[in-house]
């Protein structure tokens, strides 16, 4: 290989180089020893598997670190091994009223109807898909035909789906969904011959033969679900029936910050009425937004990932800010601190982690409007807003006890 030279390592330079070294060795002439002939064309063929396998050895160093990885498959990936789990797209959550319409008039012989738990409903401003969840408390509402009275029910954006395995028997076992949406990260429900099986962060957090399981991130998109052992959670025996219910969540663009009238729902499910007969709800019910359905975020951008992996609470606590800026990152604001006062003289509050959130407002922008000429609102959290953020961080039961 002498004929190559240190100071011609770019793969045309070696590639002129061999070219000459043959067209030497062999006494051919540029007019015979073209890319048509046998060695031009094994050579060409050559170059191109050389580039492939060092292009190749190239990207494997390169993805093999978090920090200079490209995409978003290794990002993940490495932050999964850090203890991380990448946040998923969250689901817009808010409260609905409903009421009988007051110029209904009742034709069906009827005193109530009936509306089943997770109804789905349509909103005809942004063509987004919703349900009215019932909390599973009970599994449908009565709602008196004779009483105007309007009645708050919750309300998830989304469409319910679910995909069902049938077990294996073995322990640790682990089964992927791949959906071809966007599995929300907050709302997946696990259940094992329909019996429901509580989710938790980490395998020892199961307690022996606890009917437990995780549910993390997938490596290669939607999520994976973690049964334990014997010593940590219960093994699922072999042929149970697995169903995973998720719901495929359109993230931010579900938030309807609005309480306005002109916001509408079409009711897509159909309800019953007390005599077992179908009945058409869109023409007796009256739906309106009680409280703002807001929190709906897109999933953990790569590059948010590569930030806030390292800090990333093993104990799965909110024990400091970075804590609580890990948290909140997921909801799509443009600046978030997190801060405490311990180094003042007040004490009092040494033990008080204070935020600090701006909306982002290129997402609450509408269509007829600019940054200068938007609602000044858009820039402030109101208290519904507020209270919501409160709710969500006493749902995760992350916070210390002091």
């Amino acid at each position: 290989m002498g004929f190559l030279k240190n100071n011609r390592i770019k793969f045309g330079e070696i590639y002129n180089s061999v070219r000459e070294f043959l067209t030497n060795v062999y006494s051919q002439s540029g007019d015979l020893f073209t890319s048509a002939s046998p060695y031009g064309q094994i050579l060409q063929v050559l170059d191109a598997f050389t580039q492939m396998m060092f292009l190749y050895i190239e990207d494997a160093i390169v993805e093999s670190n978090i920090y200079t990885a490209s995409k978003d498959k290794s990002i993940y990936s490495w932050a999964r091994l850090a203890g991380h789990n990448p946040t998923r797209a969250i689901s817009a959550q808010g409260t609905i009223s409903i009421s009988i319409k007051p110029s209904f008039d009742n034709q069906i012989n009827a005193s109530y109807v009936i509306i089943t738990d997770k109804t789905k409903l349509l909103c005809e401003n942004n063509n987004q898909d919703y349900f009215i969840s019932l909390n599973n408390s009970f599994e449908s509402l009565k709602v008196n035909l004779t009483d105007r009275t309007p009645i708050n029910l919750k309300i998830i954006q989304g469409k319910i789906e679910t995909v069902r395995k049938i077990s294996n028997g073995a322990y640790l076992q682990s089964y992927s969904v791949i959906s071809k949406g966007i599995i929300d990260n907050d709302n997946v429900v696990v259940y094992v011959n329909g019996e429901p099986y509580e989710i938790v962060d980490s395998l020892y957090d199961m307690t022996k033969n606890a009917k437990l399981c995780m549910v993390k991130t997938g490596l290669s998109g939607g999520i994976d679900v973690y049964f334990g052992n014997e010593d940590y959670g219960t093994v699922p025996q072999d042929g149970a029936l697995i169903d995973i219910e998720y719901i495929d969540t359109s993230g931010f663009s579900g938030n309807l910050f609005s309480k306005s009238n002109s916001i509408t729902f079409k009711r897509i499910d159909t309800g019953f009425s007390n005599n077992g007969e179908i009945v058409d709800l869109n023409e007796m019910l009256l739906i309106q937004i009680d409280k703002p359905i807001i929190l709906g975020a897109d999933g953990e951008n790569a590059q948010l990932t590569k930030l806030i992996a390292p800090k990333t609470s093993r104990s799965l606590v909110l024990a400091n800010p970075d804590n609580y800026i890990n948290l909140l990152s997921r909801f799509n604001y443009s600046f978030i601190d997190a801060y405490t006062t311990y180094d003042d003289e007040y004490i009092a509050d040494d033990n008080v982690v204070y935020l600090f959130l701006i909306p982002d407002i290129s997402k609450r922008l509408t269509k007829n409007s600019d940054y200068f000429a938007t609602n000044l609102d858009n820039f402030i959290l109101d208290e519904q807003e507020k209270d919501a953020l409160y709710a969500y961080i006493n749902k995760t039961r992350q916070q210390i006890i002091s």
